[in-house]
Protein backbone atom coordinates (compact mmCIF):
# COMPACT_ATOMS: atom_id res chain seq x y z
CA UNK A 1 0.00 0.00 0.00
CA UNK A 2 3.04 2.58 0.63
CA UNK A 3 4.71 1.41 -2.26
CA UNK A 4 1.88 2.45 -4.26
CA UNK A 5 1.09 5.83 -2.80
CA UNK A 6 2.42 9.29 -3.55
CA UNK A 7 1.87 11.01 -0.73
CA UNK A 8 5.71 11.41 0.40
CA UNK A 9 6.91 12.28 -3.13
CA UNK A 10 8.56 15.85 -3.42
CA UNK A 11 10.30 16.06 -6.58
CA UNK A 12 10.56 14.09 -9.83
CA UNK A 13 13.41 13.07 -12.79
CA UNK A 14 13.11 11.34 -16.24
CA UNK A 15 15.40 8.22 -16.77
CA UNK A 16 17.87 8.85 -19.47
CA UNK A 17 15.74 7.15 -22.24
CA UNK A 18 12.61 9.30 -21.27
CA UNK A 19 10.66 5.90 -20.59
CA UNK A 20 10.73 5.86 -16.62
CA UNK A 21 10.50 8.50 -14.49
CA UNK A 22 12.47 9.08 -10.82
CA UNK A 23 9.76 9.93 -7.93
CA UNK A 24 11.96 10.89 -5.02
CA UNK A 25 10.90 12.15 -1.45
CA UNK A 26 10.44 11.76 2.45
CA UNK A 27 11.27 8.26 3.07
CA UNK A 28 10.44 7.19 -0.82
CA UNK A 29 12.21 6.17 -4.13
CA UNK A 30 10.32 4.78 -6.56
CA UNK A 31 10.77 4.18 -10.83
CA UNK A 32 7.79 4.25 -12.99
CA UNK A 33 7.15 3.15 -16.05
CA UNK A 34 5.21 5.58 -16.74
CA UNK A 35 3.24 4.73 -20.03
CA UNK A 36 2.53 1.10 -18.30
CA UNK A 37 1.92 3.54 -14.90
CA UNK A 38 3.36 1.13 -12.86
CA UNK A 39 6.41 0.56 -10.28
CA UNK A 40 9.33 -0.84 -11.64
CA UNK A 41 11.34 -0.54 -8.57
CA UNK A 42 10.72 0.51 -5.62
CA UNK A 43 13.58 1.28 -2.28
CA UNK A 44 13.19 -1.01 0.44
CA UNK A 45 14.19 0.22 3.26
CA UNK A 46 13.40 3.42 1.89
CA UNK A 47 16.30 5.84 1.84
CA UNK A 48 15.16 9.27 4.30
CA UNK A 49 16.03 11.30 0.81
CA UNK A 50 16.89 10.55 -2.58
CA UNK A 51 18.14 12.39 -5.57
CA UNK A 52 18.70 10.93 -9.13
CA UNK A 53 20.32 12.68 -12.14
CA UNK A 54 19.71 12.88 -15.94
CA UNK A 55 21.91 9.82 -16.95
CA UNK A 56 20.60 7.31 -14.69
CA UNK A 57 22.22 7.82 -11.08
CA UNK A 58 20.50 8.25 -8.03
CA UNK A 59 21.92 9.27 -4.38
CA UNK A 60 20.01 7.64 -1.70
CA UNK A 61 20.68 9.05 1.59
CA UNK A 62 20.02 7.01 5.12
CA UNK A 63 20.34 8.63 8.28
CA UNK A 64 19.90 5.49 10.44
CA UNK A 65 20.22 7.22 13.78
CA UNK A 66 23.36 6.07 16.36
CA UNK A 67 24.38 2.77 17.97
CA UNK A 68 26.83 0.32 16.78
CA UNK A 69 24.90 -1.08 14.68
CA UNK A 70 23.43 1.63 12.78
CA UNK A 71 25.56 3.76 9.96
CA UNK A 72 24.39 7.30 8.02
CA UNK A 73 25.29 6.43 4.76
CA UNK A 74 24.91 7.55 0.91
CA UNK A 75 23.81 4.66 -1.13
CA UNK A 76 25.07 5.33 -5.28
CA UNK A 77 22.35 3.39 -7.56
CA UNK A 78 22.06 3.06 -11.23
CA UNK A 79 19.75 2.04 -13.42
CA UNK A 80 19.38 -0.52 -14.68
CA UNK A 81 16.26 -0.90 -17.16
CA UNK A 82 14.00 0.27 -14.83
CA UNK A 83 15.83 -1.62 -11.40
CA UNK A 84 18.29 0.18 -8.84
CA UNK A 85 21.46 -1.77 -8.87
CA UNK A 86 23.83 -0.95 -5.91
CA UNK A 87 27.00 0.54 -7.37
CA UNK A 88 28.77 1.91 -4.01
CA UNK A 89 28.46 3.06 -0.52
CA UNK A 90 29.05 6.20 1.52
CA UNK A 91 29.57 5.61 4.61
CA UNK A 92 29.88 8.18 7.82
CA UNK A 93 32.09 6.47 10.57
CA UNK A 94 30.95 9.23 13.01
CA UNK A 95 27.59 9.10 15.11
CA UNK A 96 24.92 11.52 14.82
CA UNK A 97 25.89 12.88 11.26
CA UNK A 98 22.45 13.37 9.86
CA UNK A 99 23.62 13.67 6.59
CA UNK A 100 20.60 15.19 4.18
CA UNK A 101 19.10 17.18 1.18
CA UNK A 102 21.34 15.21 -1.03
CA UNK A 103 22.92 16.85 -4.46
CA UNK A 104 24.39 14.99 -7.20
CA UNK A 105 26.68 16.50 -10.09
CA UNK A 106 25.72 15.29 -13.56
CA UNK A 107 28.33 13.06 -14.05
CA UNK A 108 27.89 11.37 -11.02
CA UNK A 109 30.86 11.99 -9.52
CA UNK A 110 29.96 13.82 -6.13
CA UNK A 111 27.48 13.91 -4.07
CA UNK A 112 26.96 16.55 -1.36
CA UNK A 113 24.77 16.87 1.75
CA UNK A 114 23.86 18.88 4.39
CA UNK A 115 25.34 17.15 8.18
CA UNK A 116 25.99 18.10 11.58
CA UNK A 117 29.40 18.36 12.15
CA UNK A 118 29.98 18.58 16.57
CA UNK A 119 31.79 21.29 18.11
CA UNK A 120 32.34 20.93 21.39
CA UNK A 121 28.95 21.21 22.79
CA UNK A 122 27.39 22.61 19.79
CA UNK A 123 25.86 20.29 16.65
CA UNK A 124 26.86 22.81 13.53
CA UNK A 125 25.94 22.23 10.25
CA UNK A 126 28.40 22.13 7.38
CA UNK A 127 28.07 21.09 3.63
CA UNK A 128 29.73 17.80 2.64
CA UNK A 129 30.87 17.04 -0.81
CA UNK A 130 31.59 13.17 -1.56
CA UNK A 131 34.16 11.63 -4.31
CA UNK A 132 32.06 8.85 -5.18
CA UNK A 133 34.78 6.57 -6.89
CA UNK A 134 37.21 7.00 -3.84
CA UNK A 135 34.38 6.85 -1.32
CA UNK A 136 35.71 9.79 0.97
CA UNK A 137 34.91 13.16 1.57
CA UNK A 138 37.04 15.73 0.06
CA UNK A 139 35.72 18.98 1.53
CA UNK A 140 33.67 20.82 4.40
CA UNK A 141 31.42 23.77 3.76
CA UNK A 142 30.95 26.09 6.89
CA UNK A 143 27.40 27.49 6.57
CA UNK A 144 28.95 31.16 6.85
CA UNK A 145 28.81 33.90 4.71
CA UNK A 146 26.57 37.40 5.29
CA UNK A 147 24.89 35.39 8.68
CA UNK A 148 25.38 32.83 10.43
CA UNK A 149 23.15 30.02 8.26
CA UNK A 150 21.34 26.66 9.99
CA UNK A 151 19.58 25.41 7.40
CA UNK A 152 19.90 24.75 4.06
CA UNK A 153 16.85 23.87 2.38
CA UNK A 154 18.16 23.10 -1.03
CA UNK A 155 21.25 22.26 -2.52
CA UNK A 156 22.23 21.54 -6.91
CA UNK A 157 25.40 21.76 -8.12
CA UNK A 158 25.26 23.45 -11.60
CA UNK A 159 26.01 21.84 -14.77
CA UNK A 160 30.11 21.54 -14.56
CA UNK A 161 29.68 20.38 -11.08
CA UNK A 162 32.19 23.64 -10.50
CA UNK A 163 29.93 25.40 -7.86
CA UNK A 164 27.00 24.28 -5.73
CA UNK A 165 23.67 26.39 -5.00
CA UNK A 166 21.41 26.04 -2.18
CA UNK A 167 18.80 28.05 -0.66
CA UNK A 168 19.83 28.46 3.29
CA UNK A 169 18.06 30.25 6.02
CA UNK A 170 18.51 30.23 10.02
CA UNK A 171 15.22 28.17 11.02
CA UNK A 172 13.13 25.94 9.40
CA UNK A 173 10.32 28.00 7.88
CA UNK A 174 12.44 31.23 7.09
CA UNK A 175 14.65 31.36 3.39
CA UNK A 176 17.10 34.28 3.88
CA UNK A 177 18.70 33.83 0.44
CA UNK A 178 20.17 31.58 -2.33
CA UNK A 179 24.56 30.75 -1.76
CA UNK A 180 26.68 29.89 -3.91
CA UNK A 181 29.38 28.20 -3.42
CA UNK A 182 33.09 26.88 -4.90
CA UNK A 183 32.37 23.44 -5.17
CA UNK A 184 35.98 22.38 -5.23
CA UNK A 185 37.18 25.35 -2.37
CA UNK A 186 34.45 25.69 -0.68
CA UNK A 187 34.49 29.42 -0.93
CA UNK A 188 31.39 31.89 -1.29
CA UNK A 189 31.06 33.03 -5.05
CA UNK A 190 27.84 35.10 -4.14
CA UNK A 191 24.89 35.59 -2.51
CA UNK A 192 21.12 35.88 -3.32
CA UNK A 193 19.28 37.95 -0.92
CA UNK A 194 15.45 39.28 -1.20
CA UNK A 195 12.56 39.82 0.23
CA UNK A 196 9.71 36.58 0.12
CA UNK A 197 9.83 32.90 -1.18
CA UNK A 198 13.36 32.25 -2.84
CA UNK A 199 14.13 29.47 -5.10
CA UNK A 200 16.25 28.32 -8.23
CA UNK A 201 16.90 26.43 -11.26
CA UNK A 202 20.80 26.04 -12.49
CA UNK A 203 20.90 25.79 -16.28
CA UNK A 204 21.49 22.34 -17.41
CA UNK A 205 24.42 23.43 -19.72
CA UNK A 206 25.69 26.54 -18.81
CA UNK A 207 26.92 26.58 -15.86
CA UNK A 208 27.07 30.63 -15.25
CA UNK A 209 23.14 30.64 -15.56
CA UNK A 210 20.74 30.76 -12.76
CA UNK A 211 16.95 30.63 -12.64
CA UNK A 212 16.27 32.81 -9.74
CA UNK A 213 12.88 33.01 -7.97
CA UNK A 214 12.62 35.78 -5.36
CA UNK A 215 10.18 38.32 -3.80
CA UNK A 216 7.70 35.13 -4.22
CA UNK A 217 6.68 35.39 -7.81
CA UNK A 218 9.63 37.07 -9.22
CA UNK A 219 11.78 35.39 -12.17
CA UNK A 220 14.91 36.35 -13.68
CA UNK A 221 17.90 35.05 -14.97
CA UNK A 222 21.18 35.68 -13.22
CA UNK A 223 25.07 35.53 -13.57
CA UNK A 224 26.26 32.91 -10.78
CA UNK A 225 29.80 35.00 -11.31
CA UNK A 226 28.71 38.71 -10.62
CA UNK A 227 25.08 38.54 -9.42
CA UNK A 228 23.99 40.31 -12.37
CA UNK A 229 20.54 40.17 -13.98
CA UNK A 230 20.86 38.33 -17.48
CA UNK A 231 17.23 38.90 -18.24
CA UNK A 232 14.18 39.67 -15.73
CA UNK A 233 11.25 37.48 -17.25
CA UNK A 234 9.11 39.58 -14.65
CA UNK A 235 6.20 38.44 -12.08
CA UNK A 236 4.36 34.76 -12.85
CA UNK A 237 1.19 35.08 -14.17
CA UNK A 238 -0.31 32.99 -11.19
CA UNK A 239 -0.24 34.31 -7.72
CA UNK A 240 -2.63 33.64 -4.48
CA UNK A 241 -1.90 33.33 -0.52
CA UNK A 242 0.43 30.24 0.14
CA UNK A 243 1.28 29.30 -3.81
CA UNK A 244 4.60 28.65 -4.21
CA UNK A 245 6.75 28.20 -7.51
CA UNK A 246 9.10 25.74 -8.86
CA UNK A 247 11.77 26.76 -11.73
CA UNK A 248 12.71 24.05 -14.07
CA UNK A 249 14.70 24.34 -17.17
CA UNK A 250 13.77 22.80 -20.15
CA UNK A 251 16.97 19.99 -20.92
CA UNK A 252 18.25 22.10 -23.85
CA UNK A 253 18.01 25.50 -22.18
CA UNK A 254 16.05 27.16 -24.52
CA UNK A 255 12.83 27.55 -22.31
CA UNK A 256 11.97 27.61 -18.49
CA UNK A 257 8.76 26.43 -17.05
CA UNK A 258 7.10 27.80 -13.53
CA UNK A 259 5.19 25.21 -11.81
CA UNK A 260 2.89 26.17 -9.53
CA UNK A 261 2.01 24.43 -6.25
CA UNK A 262 -0.73 25.25 -3.49
CA UNK A 263 -1.73 23.65 -0.16
CA UNK A 264 -5.49 23.65 -0.53
CA UNK A 265 -7.88 23.15 -3.45
CA UNK A 266 -9.29 25.59 -5.02
CA UNK A 267 -6.22 27.27 -7.05
CA UNK A 268 -5.82 26.56 -10.44
CA UNK A 269 -2.39 25.13 -10.57
CA UNK A 270 -1.62 26.70 -14.08
CA UNK A 271 2.08 27.39 -14.66
CA UNK A 272 3.93 29.64 -16.80
CA UNK A 273 6.48 29.20 -19.39
CA UNK A 274 9.07 31.12 -21.02
CA UNK A 275 11.68 31.20 -24.29
CA UNK A 276 15.10 32.20 -22.18
CA UNK A 277 16.15 33.70 -25.21
CA UNK A 278 14.03 36.25 -25.62
CA UNK A 279 12.40 36.30 -22.40
CA UNK A 280 8.77 35.97 -24.16
CA UNK A 281 6.29 34.38 -22.66
CA UNK A 282 5.42 31.45 -24.51
CA UNK A 283 2.48 30.08 -21.85
CA UNK A 284 0.84 32.42 -19.06
CA UNK A 285 -1.21 31.09 -16.82
CA UNK A 286 -2.71 28.22 -18.88
CA UNK A 287 -0.03 25.89 -18.54
CA UNK A 288 -1.22 22.29 -16.43
CA UNK A 289 2.02 22.53 -14.53
CA UNK A 290 0.90 21.35 -10.44
CA UNK A 291 4.04 21.52 -8.49
CA UNK A 292 7.96 20.11 -9.15
CA UNK A 293 8.35 19.01 -12.91
CA UNK A 294 11.15 17.80 -15.04
CA UNK A 295 11.67 18.09 -18.75
CA UNK A 296 12.59 14.56 -20.02
CA UNK A 297 15.58 14.24 -22.86
CA UNK A 298 14.98 15.91 -26.29
CA UNK A 299 11.98 18.00 -24.41
CA UNK A 300 9.54 15.24 -25.49
CA UNK A 301 8.04 14.85 -21.87
CA UNK A 302 7.57 16.80 -19.09
CA UNK A 303 6.99 14.91 -15.39
CA UNK A 304 5.04 16.78 -13.12
CA UNK A 305 4.62 16.29 -9.54
CA UNK A 306 0.99 17.02 -7.81
CA UNK A 307 1.38 17.07 -4.29
CA UNK A 308 -1.93 17.91 -3.58
CA UNK A 309 -3.67 15.20 -5.82
CA UNK A 310 -0.77 12.88 -4.94
CA UNK A 311 0.03 12.38 -8.52
CA UNK A 312 2.21 12.23 -11.07
CA UNK A 313 1.36 14.07 -14.59
CA UNK A 314 3.56 12.82 -17.56
CA UNK A 315 2.69 15.87 -20.33
CA UNK A 316 3.33 15.94 -24.13
CA UNK A 317 6.49 18.68 -24.50
CA UNK A 318 5.31 20.69 -27.16
CA UNK A 319 1.77 21.66 -26.05
CA UNK A 320 1.94 20.38 -22.29
CA UNK A 321 -1.59 17.73 -22.54
CA UNK A 322 -1.61 15.24 -20.22
CA UNK A 323 -0.77 11.82 -21.93
CA UNK A 324 -0.58 9.65 -18.46
CA UNK A 325 -1.42 10.40 -14.86
CA UNK A 326 0.40 8.32 -12.12
CA UNK A 327 -1.13 6.85 -8.74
Amino acid sequence: EYKGSLTSAEDVGFSPDGERVYVTGSLYLAVWDWRAGEITDFVDPSPSEAVANADGTVAAVHADGVGRAHRDRIEILRDDAGTLTLEGTLVYEEQRTNPRVPALSADGTRVAVVANEPDGDVIEHVVHVWDVAAAERVLTIPLLGPDAFTYVFDLEFTADGGMLVGTVGDDLDRVLGVAVWDADTGDWVHYFEGPGGLDFAPHPSDPSVLALLEDTDRMRLVDLGTGTTLRDLGRIGEDGPDVEFHPAFSSDGERLYAGVEAPSEGTDLLGTVWDTATGEVLRDGDALLPGPLDAGPRDEFVAVLDTYSNQVLVLDGGNLTVLNELY
